[in-house]
């Protein structure tokens, strides 16, 4: 056997260690907890960003990290709850998706087939408003750059 090659008993000291590491959270361990926040952090990142592709903040809907900083407050205070301490990637990694999904539904979509109808919001208030994509102002920086 090649010395890369994950074992049975590998996977299973994992196993265990993952479930002393929730045993020692649940007892208010932060290191603990913050071992498995890195053990489980890529993943539930991931997933997150199937759902919440934002990273940009300016416009007031969450990013993706904020869900995922979200995920894990949600989880360190529900930790006690967790009855069984081996399920803790697939639990931390439900509570991502429920998080996100939560997020998803408090925002106010608008169709564009509904806009500027009766009750919807106007076009106009759907702009784009960030200068970088109004292009008078992107016309009259680029003609300063030429002149300097």
């Amino acid at each position: 056997m090649e010395d890369n090659q994950i074992t049975d008993n590998d996977k299973e000291d994992d196993k265990q260690d993952r479930i002393e590491l929730v045993q020692r959270a649940v007892e208010g361990d932060k290191e603990a907890f913050t071992n498995l926040y890195t053990l489980t952090y890529s993943e539930v990142y991931h997933i997150v960003k199937v759902f919440i592709h934002n990273e940009d903040t300016s416009h007031g809907y969450p990013s993706s990290q904020d869900i995922v900083q979200e995920t894990y407050y949600k989880s360190l205070r529900k930790i006690k709850q967790l009855k069984e301490p081996d399920k803790f990637p697939v639990w931390i990694k439900k509570i991502a998706v429920n998080t996100a999904k939560a997020h998803l539904r408090k925002v106010d979509w608008v169709l564009f087939s509904e806009a500027d109808g009766e009750g919807g919001k106007s076009i106009a208030e759907l702009q784009d408003e960030r200068l970088e994509h109004i292009p008078e102002i992107v016309v009259d920086q680029a003609e300063t750059k030429k002149m300097i």
